[in-house]
């Protein structure tokens, strides 16, 4: 067995060892594990010693007591400085193992700032390679040429266009009698809609009782201004008809639109009855042939 180490391995003296973090850290955990053991040692010697003591305190006169007693004490104080040694000897390594891994740090961090730095010269010096290439390559004279080519290219099928012209032509086809006749009504209804706007602009004399429905009254000013002249035309509407201002058309009370199109409003139930002068419902039956095909 050597002065420093163990025939099992251990190292008794952990402060020879030099070297690497690794061979510290097993220099340490060695010198942590003999700590542990001397330890206990000194309990067993505290324990022993103890005993011995309080036999000489039963027989103080007993010189082989007294003697036990005082080895046992001396064995525990011998004991107890060698511990002592071992945990100084824990902390001495401890504080080394801090140092070393510190240094080991800084030098990492020391290669990875320079790697990092040679990174980021070469990706500038290959930017500035980028930049001049295309000054030295004439590639770049030959794309124009190139791109003229192809809108020349592109451009030769123009004969599409008057076909385009000609479809619409083609797909048409001349209306039938009931088309001619729906496009009649729509253009009767049409005129009569452009005339009631008309008279609507004139100036109303009567204000309506309802005034929810002062947009619809608006439109059937004229005939309200009729009704103070012809009284006459209302008892011919019953309880279930009405009156449809656009075309004077007689229909159904729940009906929500004529037949030339006027949508009726949903309060026109509550207004009252709206009356038409004779020259104004002769003028607006002249359309209602066509309206009621």
């Amino acid at each position: 067995m050597s002065g420093s180490r163990c025939q099992c391995g251990f190292v008794f003296d952990g402060s020879a060892t030099t070297g690497s973090i690794e061979a510290l850290d097993i220099a340490l955990q060695e010198t942590e594990v003999y700590a542990e053991y001397l330890q206990v040692r000194m309990l067993q010697a505290k324990e022993i010693a103890e005993v011995a003591i309080a036999e000489q305190a039963r027989s103080p006169d007993d010189a082989a007591k007294s003697s036990a007693a005082a080895e046992a004490n001396t064995e525990f104080k011998a004991a107890k400085k060698e511990y002592d040694e071992q945990m100084a000897l824990v902390a001495q390594l401890r504080r080394e193992s801090l140092v070393s891994r510190d240094a080991e740090t800084h030098k990492a961090q020391a290669a990875a700032w320079a790697k990092a730095a040679q990174l980021a010269s070469a990706k500038k010096l290959e930017q500035k390679n980028v930049a001049v290439a295309p000054k030295k390559t004439p590639a770049s004279s030959a794309k124009p040429a190139a791109a003229k080519v192809t809108k020349t290219a592109g451009s030769t099928p123009a004969p599409t266009r008057p076909v385009a012209a000609i479809k619409p032509a083609t797909s048409q086809s001349a209306p039938s009698p009931a088309m001619r006749q729906k496009m009649a009504d729509a253009a009767n209804c049409a005129a009569q809609r452009s005339r009631a706007q008309q008279a609507a602009q004139k100036p109303v004399a009567v204000q309506p009782k309802n005034t929810a429905s002062a947009p619809m009254a608006a439109k059937k000013a004229p005939p309200r201004s009729a009704v103070t002249t012809q009284p006459k035309t209302l008892p011919r509407l019953n309880a279930n008809e009405k009156e449809c201002p656009n075309c004077t058309a007689v229909v159904p009370a729940k009906t929500q639109e004529c037949k030339c199109g006027f949508g009726f409003a949903q309060g026109a139930e509550k207004m009252d009855g709206v009356g038409l002068s004779e020259e104004d419902r002769a003028l607006l039956q002249q359309f209602q042939p066509a309206n009621g095909n």
